[in-house]
């Protein structure tokens, strides 16, 4: 007892800080948690490693490591402006004021006049263009 008397002299501030967290731990109930996890962390471990080593996770991490290639490939700096036009096609989609009616073929095609929406569709089939080149062009690899 003299010994723990020894340490904590002086802090006795951080020790009734100490107790409250777990004080506070055991309230929320993560005492027991960590509890059940650290008498638990064997079987835990080896249920992590025999669901990372069946075929789906192996899978899975092929899947994943393809994404990321693809993610590092991409050209950075074109997404401010995908992202701009993205959000300013939701606010357009959101408003409940809507400034296009279509009522008919004459009205699809007056709409095709619009520089605004000769943009969009200019972009759109670019991006489409250039998406079926790439699937082609993968195809004929296989």
């Amino acid at each position: 007892m003299e010994r723990m008397a020894e340490l904590l002299a002086g802090r006795e501030e951080a020790v009734k800080e100490i107790l409250e967290l777990l004080d506070l731990a055991k309230a929320k109930g993560l005492l027991k948690e960590l509890n059940y996890f650290m008498h638990e962390v064997d079987e835990l471990m080896d249920a992590g490693i025999l669901a990372m080593t069946n075929p789906r996770a192996l899978k899975f991490l092929e899947l994943a490591r393809g994404a990321v290639e693809t993610v590092e490939s991409l050209d950075g700096t074109v997404f401010p402006e995908l992202a701009r036009g993205a959000n300013a096609m939701m606010r357009g989609m959101a408003s409940p004021n809507a400034q296009i009616e279509i009522h008919g073929l004459l009205d699809l095609i007056k709409l095709l006049r619009d520089p605004d929406v000769n943009a969009a569709l200019v972009t759109l089939f670019s991006g489409l263009k250039s998406f079926g080149a790439e699937v082609r062009m993968a195809r004929s690899n296989e």
